[in-house]
């Protein structure tokens, strides 16, 4: 039986000036929210720092963002109002399977891509919002990568 190798696996959200725009203000933060963001993913293998290429990866935008009294927040999308899951706390390490619970059986819009020759796979022009990422294929000889949250814009020191 082959052995599985583990996925290395390195996030770049570029989220830069020209993408999306976070400025501060005298008194708070202000958000553009007419803004959009990318979002890159670069697989590699872990010893080797080979690059995968055929990753299936699918994301999902699960919550929009908002302000609210000057924080940004998230709120789900109409299709998915039951989910209880609480978003004001991001670093829930169980948030991610509880979304992924109350996904099943929605229909929502999203999009799917495979990881070029350099492992690489980009999905640009996204709404601010949270994002689940998940492998939605199997590459032979590597195991699958664990969804995650990803969100636009991302907030540094805060």
């Amino acid at each position: 039986m082959i052995t599985k190798i583990k996925y290395f696996i390195t996030l770049i959200i570029l989220l830069s000036l020209t993408t999306t725009k976070v400025l501060a203000d005298t008194n708070d933060t202000i958000i553009d929210f007419s803004k959009t963001g990318t979002i890159e993913i670069t697989l590699k293998e872990s010893a080797e720092q080979t690059a995968i290429e055929g990753t299936e990866i699918t994301i999902i935008e699960v919550a929009k963002a908002k302000s609210l009294n000057h924080n940004l927040t998230f709120t789900y999308h109409e299709n998915i109002t039951d989910c209880e899951a609480d978003l004001s706390n991001l670093k829930n390490e169980n948030l991610v399977n509880e979304i992924e619970k109350c996904l099943i059986n929605k229909e929502l819009a999203s999009q799917t891509k495979l990881t070029d020759k350099n492992g690489i796979v980009y999905f640009d022009e996204l709404r601010l919002g949270l994002y689940l990422v998940k492998q939605t294929n199997e590459v032979e000889g590597y195991s699958n990568i664990d969804s995650f949250l990803v969100m636009i814009p991302e907030v540094k020191d805060n």
